[in-house]
């Protein structure tokens, strides 16, 4: 175990490093969500006169959305380091060193984990800038964060896998943006769910995303509302155990020097 957790550092901090030297890639993925929080946010701010809008604002509501974008879309991302590894070819040299295969994957989810908890604090802290207030306060930041981790571990497995199953960076965008987009709009990100046809309604409650937000939601607007917030956490938990085990199984199964 003690050289597992030192391969998979290993591999998580080669990630971060390579993340950094981009500063392209940094400075996207932190204005990307206050776009959505600072123009989406505003453009709607109307619809808080709806008769049971749930929040005293639009940005109030929209933020707990925003923050799970962030790790529904960072998670996503992370297949693609697999096809760049590959292309480059220190995906070889990785696969032949004395490590295991498994810490390549939980590496590369802890990396991703890492710099979506960044920069969801900073997501949060614009949003508390523009008047944004958490009735958990402080205390609650922990759990927030841990619901958002948790979410992007499983779909940075999911995008993984599908790093590990194409070559072309074309494909990998193409199923990466097919699965992403539907998961955030058949959500409670946007709207509540009782303001939205019972189609959309049905299919939002069987979505992980919902319930990574619901109680993210909750610990913002309602407050320590255990029964909510645990529901939620115990969804996403089972969600991310088993995305996350069966990622590793398929990338240790189908990548290997023959494949590269």
């Amino acid at each position: 175990m003690k050289y597992f957790l030192h391969d998979c550092w290993y591999v998580c901090w080669r990630e971060l490093l390579h993340f950094l030297r981009s500063k392209v890639s940094v400075l996207a993925s932190i204005f990307q969500p206050l776009v959505w929080l600072l123009l989406v946010g505003n453009i709607f701010q109307g619809t808080k006169a709806l008769p049971g809008f749930p929040a005293a604002s639009y940005v109030d509501f929209m933020t707990p959305g925003v923050l799970v974008m962030v790790s529904l879309f960072s998670g996503s991302m992370a297949g693609m380091t697999v096809i760049w590894d590959r292309r480059v070819a220190f995906l070889s040299k990785l696969l032949a060193l004395p490590i295991s295969r498994a810490s390549i994957v939980v590496g590369k989810m802890l990396s991703v984990a890492i710099r979506t908890s960044l920069q969801i604090l900073i997501v949060l802290g614009v949003a508390m800038a523009m008047g944004v207030r958490s009735a958990t306060g402080i205390m609650g930041i922990p759990v927030l964060l841990l619901i958002a981790v948790l979410l992007t571990f499983a779909f940075s497995g999911v995008s993984i896998t599908v790093g590990a199953l194409v070559k072309q960076p074309e494909t990998f965008w193409a199923v990466v943006n097919f699965m992403t987009a539907p998961m955030l709009f058949m959500s409670s990100a946007l709207f509540p769910l009782e303001l939205v046809p019972n189609w959309l309604r049905a299919i939002a409650l069987l979505n992980p995303v919902t319930h990574a937000i619901n109680p993210i939601r909750t610990l913002m607007l309602v407050g320590w509302d255990w029964q909510s917030v645990i529901g939620g956490l115990t969804v996403v938990i089972i969600f991310s155990v088993i995305v996350a085990g069966i990622s590793t199984y398929i990338f240790v199964r189908r990548v290997d020097m023959s494949t590269l």
